[in-house]
């Protein structure tokens, strides 16, 4: 009940009896100013759930703007034949980070992981990330990610059939499968569709995970 419904069905017969105040309009009144029908009036609005602020709408123009880039970097990169494909959950939140993107300053740890794996001895700096994207088309390698846009808690399910597509497109000779809830999503499709998909579960290399990461991308880069 709102403080509005409070102050029109409030019961006075409790404070006639009481003597509190006459049962006239000012007795009443004056009962609604400071007396027992305040407070109720009080309670109720306090109880009264406060409004919530609208989630501000997606900006889809800035978010189709930000996927155009991605996918100009990623295509400065792509290998005339892939031979590893490696697939990835989604780009990262922030509008200035991705694996294609040459100036990163923070937070880059795949790209990190994956250049360690491929190109054995490879220095990782702020600085050197141009150089070394440069050298992933001559290994061959490519990826991709299965979700095109950031996470945002929907399934990953529904994106695979698109990732099909691409994989039809890309036609890998090898594809090793980046984090957990993409092995478990794309994994069981991409094998019964006798595509050469490593069966290694790779976690991303985060959170303490590098380790990890590094011996089970070994593991599926020897053809496990």
């Amino acid at each position: 009940m709102d403080a509005m419904a409070a102050r029109t069905y409030f019961d006075h017969g409790p404070c006639y009896r009481a003597g509190l105040h006459p049962p006239t309009k000012a007795g009443r009144q004056q009962c609604r100013t400071n007396g027992p029908a305040s407070r109720a009036s009080a309670s109720a609005a306090s109880q009264t759930p406060a409004p919530t602020t609208p989630t501000p709408p997606r900006d889809e123009t800035a978010a189709a703007e930000v996927r155009r880039r991605r996918a100009a970097a990623a295509q400065r990169y792509r290998p005339d034949q892939v031979r590893l494909l490696l697939v990835a959950q989604a780009p990262p939140d922030a509008a200035d980070r991705y694996f294609y993107f040459t100036d990163v300053k923070s937070q880059d740890a795949l790209f990190r992981s994956v250049v360690r794996a491929v190109l054995p001895g490879a220095e990782t700096t702020r600085y050197n990330k141009a150089s070394l994207l440069a050298q992933l088309p001559y290994r061959s390698v490519f990826l991709i990610d299965l979700k095109p846009d950031p996470v945002d808690g929907s399934p990953l399910s529904p994106y695979m059939p698109a990732l099909l597509d691409r994989i039809a497109e890309l036609t890998p000779e090898r594809i090793i499968l980046i984090k957990a809830d993409v092995f478990d999503a794309a994994y069981p499709a991409l094998s019964a569709a006798g595509l050469p998909v490593s069966p290694v579960r790779i976690p991303f290399p985060s959170f303490g995970q590098q380790k990890a990461f590094a011996v089970a991308f070994g593991r599926a880069l020897t053809g496990e």
